[in-house]
C-alpha cells in the first residue's frame, strides 16, 4: 500500500508536470512573439523590379510601422539553411533545387496591439500574398493554453483525489495493524495529537517520496525531449524549449508543496474517520 500510495502521487504529479511544462514554454513563446512586434507579408510569385519598390513604399507608408526589411526567397532559404538547419543543410537540397517558397517583407511594428490593423492594410497591397499576423499568433497560442490548462486541471484533480484516497487507506490500515498500541496509548492518557503525530508524519513522508520520484522522472524525460529537439534543429536563433534551469525551480516547488498536501490531507481523512480523535 505505501508503494501504491508513492507511485499514485508521483502519477498524479508527473502528469501535472507535463500540463505544467507545456503551459509555461506556450507563454515564453507568447512572450517571444510579443516582443517581436512583427507582421510577415509574402508576395505573389510574379511580382519582381519596380512592383517590388512600389510594394515597400506602400508597406512603409502603413501607421505604426518602424521598419520594412525585405527577404527574398533566396535569402530565406539561405538564413533557414544557417539557423534552424545547421549541420543539417543537406535537408533542404531539393527546396533549393526547386523553390516553392515566396519573397517576403517583414515588418516591425511599433507596439503589439497596432499588428491587427498593420496586417490588414498591407492585405490590400497589389502583389501581396498572404499576410501573417503575430496577434493572430498569439491568440492561437493563447486559446491552446487555455485548453492545456483546463484538461490538465480536471485530470490532475483527479489523480490528486485517487491519491489521497489510497494514502487514507494505507494509513488506515497501519492503524488497524497497530490498534493495540493505540489503545495503550489511550488508555494511558497519551494526548490526540501524541497518538496522531506519527500518522500524519508518514502520510507526508509518502507525499514526498512521490514528488521525489515525480521530480526525478520529469526531469529526465524533459532532459531527453530538450535534447531530441537540440538535435533535430540545432541552430535555432531562439530557443525552442524553456532549459531545465528555467524551469527546475518552480517545478520542484510544486512537487514539493503538492506531494506534502496530499500526504497531510490524506492521513488527516484517515485519522479524524477512524481514531474518531
Amino acid at each position: 500500500m505505501s508503494a501504491a500510495s508513492i507511485g499514485i502521487v508521483a502519477a498524479s504529479l508527473i502528469l501535472l508536470g507535463i500540463f505544467q511544462l507545456a503551459l509555461m514554454n506556450l507563454n515564453a513563446w507568447i512572450s517571444q512573439v510579443e516582443q517581436q512586434c512583427e507582421v510577415n507579408v509574402y508576395l505573389k510569385n510574379d511580382v519582381s523590379g519596380t512592383n517590388l519598390n512600389r510594394i515597400q513604399s506602400e508597406l512603409a507608408g502603413i501607421p505604426d510601422v518602424s521598419a520594412v526589411t525585405f527577404f527574398s526567397k533566396e535569402e530565406r532559404v539561405k538564413r533557414t539553411k544557417e539557423t534552424t538547419y545547421a549541420g543539417q543543410e543537406y535537408m533542404l537540397e531539393d527546396l533549393e533545387k526547386d523553390n516553392i517558397v515566396r519573397d517576403s517583407y517583414i515588418l516591425t511594428v511599433t507596439q503589439i496591439a497596432s499588428t491587427s490593423q498593420v496586417a490588414s492594410l498591407a492585405a490590400r497591397v497589389p502583389g501581396v500574398d498572404e499576410v501573417v499576423n503575430r496577434q493572430d499568433l498569439v491568440d492561437k497560442i493563447q486559446a491552446v493554453s487555455n485548453v492545456v490548462r483546463q484538461v490538465g486541471l480536471w485530470l490532475m484533480l483527479l489523480l490528486v483525489l485517487i491519491a489521497m484516497f489510497i494514502i487514507a487507506n494505507t494509513i488506515r490500515i497501519g492503524l488497524i495493524s497497530r490498534s493495540g498500541e493505540v489503545d495503550i496509548m489511550r488508555f494511558v492518557g497519551a494526548s490526540n495529537s501524541y497518538i496522531r503525530g506519527p500518522f500524519m508524519i508518514e502520510g507526508i513522508f509518502l507525499g514526498i517520496l512521490g514528488a521525489m520520484l515525480a521530480c526525478g522522472l520529469t526531469f529526465a524525460g524533459y532532459f531527453l525531449l530538450l535534447r531530441s529537439a537540440t538535435t533535430v534543429f540545432p541552430g535555432m536563433e531562439q530557443p525552442l524549449l524553456l532549459s531545465l534551469e528555467q524551469i527546475w525551480p518552480t517545478l520542484a516547488t510544486t512537487f514539493l508543496g503538492i506531494g506534502i498536501g496530499i500526504g497531510f490531507i490524506g492521513s488527516g481523512i484517515s485519522i479524524r474517520k477512524h481514531l474518531k480523535v
